[in-house]
């Protein structure tokens, strides 16, 4: 059985085809979905997010300031 496209970028990032600016142009071009990507980007940081995916609440942080 063939893998779908997360699957396969998934398996390639694992293995070191895929760097982190190709994962992020995949998120880009709208391959991956957010969470799909943030999924991948932390198999290599944990707890990380992929510029642009940050989370809500730590976007902006010194804006207040």
């Amino acid at each position: 059985m063939a893998l779908g496209k997360f699957e396969t970028v998934k398996k390639r990032y694992q293995q070191g085809f895929v760097r982190d600016d190709q994962l992020q142009r995949y998120w880009e071009l709208g391959v991956l979905t957010d969470d799909q990507c943030i999924e991948i980007y932390q198999l290599k940081y944990p707890g990380g997010y992929p510029e642009g995916l940050e989370p809500a609440e730590s976007k902006g942080e010194d804006e207040n300031v």
